[in-house]
């Protein structure tokens, strides 16, 4: 042993070689974890780009019937009449009382209760 700890080297060395195995293994953890990322990232893209794609097509379609005068409007508000109006709002209210219902399916009553003109 040297006076200022020269024999150390050869212990140092293989010190900083163990380090730089773990340090490589991380390295691969860590790239491989951004490789799964980004082909999850790829996924959802690729899945809503054909979402996007999938609602400009209807919208484009939509657009086209209209253009060429392809749509009929429906108006079921004329063709009920009262009884049947309250009949389809009160069992729809009705089933509401027995289950659970969420926020958008009270707001989904509230509009056709609107639409319908019915006056409680």
């Amino acid at each position: 042993m040297g006076l200022f700890g020269f024999g150390k080297k050869k212990e140092y060395k293989r010190g900083m070689a163990d380090a730089a195995e773990v340090a490589s293994q991380k390295f691969d953890e860590v790239d491989k974890a951004i490789g799964n990322v980004s082909d999850n990232l790829k996924t959802g893209i690729d899945n809503l780009q054909g979402d996007v794609n999938s609602i400009h097509d209807m919208l484009e379609s939509d657009a086209r019937e209209k253009l060429f005068d392809l749509v009929d409007e429906l108006d079921i508000r004329e063709d009920l009449n009262e009884d049947t109006k309250w009949f389809m709002i009160s069992m729809l209210y009705s089933l509401g009382q027995m289950v659970q219902t969420s926020e958008a399916q009270k707001h989904y009553l509230r509009a056709l209760t609107a639409y319908l003109k019915i006056e409680k």
